[in-house]
């Protein structure tokens, strides 16, 4: 229980005084006493948290206006939440409604860099000061803290010195949930034009950091310049369709989570259209994050600017039909209705008009419109409004006229990645929208396309924590020339940020909450103009591969003439892991032409996933492509010759073909290494990296039992057919690989150690029944 207020709080003028006195620089210039600060106004922007749709659950992201993330997912939380603090906690005297909280993804930070330029004569005559203030906290006896740190720089942004506030630990709140007031007034050091205020929230162990911060000050004892807080500009041109489809459950990539094991979207075998076609044709997020767990509240956060506190933690997060659940503010749906503009939303196995029953794949929640209060209670709009996707495809996309200006298309639990796989996901990318990129909406008309998914996990929810980061792949594609194709973006958005693009490119004045209109738009991915007369595309084939340190491995880079006339294109490439370099034979190619990327990795490369970037650039264009490269130990066989002939070997088993079976079906097991044929396989690479595993016996591959998803189905060997289904990535796992199937990311694993055990596909965990390293013999 918090102790009395009187017995931690002195009276105010006390308090200040021993609050100056314990003021700590550090490398900034001597302490000043009180007197010396007759202060400026607050130099940070929302440094009260108050400009915000604060977050009534505490596990969804939420916009932090004025503030930066550079890692995790710092929140702004309303009082009263259940994970942090209550209206009656002890702290600042002028709190309003809402506080910062290191949110639900590890340790988190969040920045705001100020200008001081116009202080800039009395910080060079050594006059100036600052304060550094603020309330921080924690909840209970968890160690969780924040730390403020300032950190002056010069015009060309070199540091000249930092001071900092923080941590207030847990023993100094007594173990209970508690804001204490924390300041440090330092000389300004001569030559400053500006400070970043970074605010770091400490995680030590749980899912949800329980680091407080309110109230946050910088201010100066010499006139200064007070900026004003802005809503994020917008430049996303206008369109006459936006379409948003809306896939499930899986990571950006391999190595964007570290903690499910999820082969992600970005460089997996399972993608081929979505990698080869689709990224190439757009711009893709590479820094994108969604809101929370479980599904429908990020859906809701796209279509009403808000997730109302629901989250996996909170239990009721998928709650569409449910009465109590209804939107309680105006949603796109409204604001598309006010602005007169049409709009609907389409789903796959969907078979009537306002379908809100279940039935096999199909669910109610698989677009998120049913959650508006018309819909709900207006069931002739509502007949208008939600219909099947055969109505999409087969009718309304038929003509400009009736193909509405929002469209919401989804597929079933199935198809949209979530039930069936990547792999199942991606077919029916590939089988839907070549209807749309045929539509007289895009081919006449500018259109926009955004696909992203609800949240990351590996086929199934992620959840919260340290190394649980929520990234998933957002791709905006545009007709007309109207989006830059082979463009890689880097800055953060999230499921509000494509809230405020699809507003802005349907030009909708009227915004849902203090989510979206604080959001940041796509501004980044949009040409603005006219496209360049003379363009190129550009692709690598693979497009993800595995690197041993100390070796080299090899893709294909092709640039394509698209337009105009074909100009040279010099290769490049960044985000390499420390350790290893890029080079391209030929550097400089005539669009049209091919060059070899070779990746080489020095005995000391950081290893782990990274996807790097792989740039053309032109006279007249530049695009980028990600290559997703997973760099091994030394010696782990990642470096594999495609065509070479390989025994796979867990500890002193190999994979084998059970006497020398020739017959389709059989199952592959495990059996004590004796060099015979029927346990050496010829591995040829796919062209997204990936390995088809083909038997010197049998001449059959191996094969997920005709591309099931399931847990348990057994590896067995078929007529090779070059489906995902027979792709084998080979991943890092404790010093060994793990083989994993493009369709199903699950990995090939022996049912025990001993001779005869049969081989299936699980969840990959890295135990020891599940790594194997490979002996070229051929």
């Amino acid at each position: 229980m918090p102790r009395p207020f009187p017995l931690r709080r002195p009276p105010a003028a006390a308090l200040a005084g021993a609050l100056l006195a314990l003021a700590v620089p550090l490398l900034a210039g001597p302490a000043q006493p009180a007197a010396a600060a007759t202060q400026s106004a607050n130099l940070l922007l929302n440094g009260n948290a108050e400009t915000s749709q604060c977050s009534p659950g505490g596990w969804e992201e939420t916009t932090v206006p004025g503030w930066q993330i550079t890692s995790g997912d710092p929140v702004i939380n309303c009082y009263g939440v259940p994970t942090g603090a209550a209206t009656s906690t002890p702290g600042s005297p002028t709190k309003g409604t809402a506080y910062f909280q290191g949110g639900s993804r590890g340790s988190s930070e969040m920045t705001q860099t100020v200008d001081l330029s116009s202080a800039a004569t009395a910080i060079d005559a050594g006059t100036a000061h600052s304060t550094l203030s603020g309330w921080l906290g924690g909840v209970g006896a968890s160690t969780d803290a924040t730390t403020v740190t300032l950190t002056y720089r010069d015009a060309n942004g070199n540091p000249l010195g930092t001071s900092a506030i923080g941590p207030v630990t847990a023993a100094d709140r007594g173990n209970t949930t508690e804001f204490l007031q924390r300041a440090s007034t330092t000389g300004v050091p001569a030559g400053t034009r500006s400070a970043v205020a970074t605010v770091d929230f400490g995680l030590t162990g749980s899912a949800n950091s329980s680091a407080l911060a309110d109230d946050l000050s910088l201010t100066l004892d010499t006139p200064v310049t007070v900026p004003t807080l802005a809503v994020p500009p917008s430049t996303v041109p206008g369109f006459d369709h936006v379409f948003v489809v809306m896939m499930e459950n899986n990571n950006f990539s391999r190595g964007s989570n570290t903690v499910d094991g999820g082969a992600g979207v970005i460089g997996n075998a399972a993608a081929p259209y979505l990698n080869n076609t689709l990224v190439p044709m757009g711009s893709l997020l590479t820094n994108y994050h969604a809101g929370t767990h479980n599904s429908d509240p990020n859906y809701e956060q796209i279509a009403f600017g808000n997730s109302y506190g629901r989250s996996l933690e909170t239990g009721n997060a998928n709650c569409i039909t449910d009465p109590a659940c209804t939107a309680t503010n105006n949603g796109l749906g409204d604001n598309l209705d006010a602005a007169g503009k049409s709009w609907k939303q389409y789903t796959q196995s969907q078979t009537s008009n306002c379908q809100t029953t279940g039935s096999g794949e199909y669910g109610p929640d698989d677009v998120p419109f049913y959650y508006a209060a018309k819909m709900k209670n207006d069931n002739a709009y509502c007949q208008a409004h939600w219909q099947p996707l055969p109505q999409l495809l087969g009718t309304d996309l038929q003509s400009t006229a009736t193909t509405p200006a929002f469209v919401w298309a989804d597929a079933d639990s199935c198809y949209d990645m979530e039930d069936c796989g990547v792999g199942a996901g991606d077919t029916w990318l590939s089988q839907t929208l070549p209807t749309l990129f045929a539509s007289p909406a895009w081919t006449q008309q500018r259109s926009l396309l955004l696909l992203t998914f609800d949240e990351d996990g590996d086929a199934a929810p992620g959840g919260f924590g340290p190394g649980q980061t929520n990234q998933v792949m957002t791709l905006a594609i545009g007709s007309q020339g109207s989006v830059k194709p082979g463009y890689l973006d880097a800055n953060r958005y999230d499921h509000y940020s494509t809230a405020r693009t699809i507003e802005g490119a349907l030009g909708l004045t009227a915004t849902m909450t203090n989510n979206d209109k604080w959001a940041t738009p796509y501004n980044e991915v949009f040409t603005h103009g006219p496209a360049p007369t003379n363009d190129f595309g550009l692709t690598d084939a693979p497009y993800a591969g595995p690197l041993d340190q100390g070796a080299t491995s090899t893709a294909t880079v092709t640039t394509t003439a698209a337009t105009g006339t074909p100009e040279p294109v010099t290769l490049t490439a960044g985000g390499l892991p420390a350790g290893v370099t890029a080079s391209f034979n030929p550097p400089v190619v005539t669009a049209g032409g091919t060059a070899t990327m070779t990746l080489r990795a020095t005995a000391g490369a950081t290893t782990g996933e990274a996807v790097i970037t792989v740039t053309g650039t032109a006279p007249s264009a530049v695009h980028s492509v990600p290559y997703t490269l997973a760099v091994n130990p030394a010696g782990s066989g990642g470096s594999l010759v495609s065509g070479g002939v390989y025994e796979i070997v867990q500890g002193t088993r190999a994979m084998d073909d059970p006497g020398s079976s020739t017959s389709t079906g059989t199952q592959l097991i495990a059996w004590t290494l004796h060099g015979g044929s029927n346990q050496r396989w010829t591995l040829t690479q796919n062209t997204d990296g990936s390995f088809q595993l083909r038997n010197q016996v049998s001449g059959l591959c191996a094969d997920d039992s005709g591309g099931s998803p399931d847990a348990g189905s057994p590896i067995i060997q078929w007529t090779c057919t070059g489906n995902a289904n027979q792709h084998w990535s080979v991943l890092p796992s404790g010093g060994s690989y793990a083989l994993v199937n493009g369709r199903s990311a699950l990995a090939i694993t022996a049912s025990a150690a001993s001779d005869g055990a049969t081989l299936s596909q699980q969840p990959n965990t890295g135990g020891a029944l599940q790594t194997w390293s490979f002996t070229k013999v051929g």
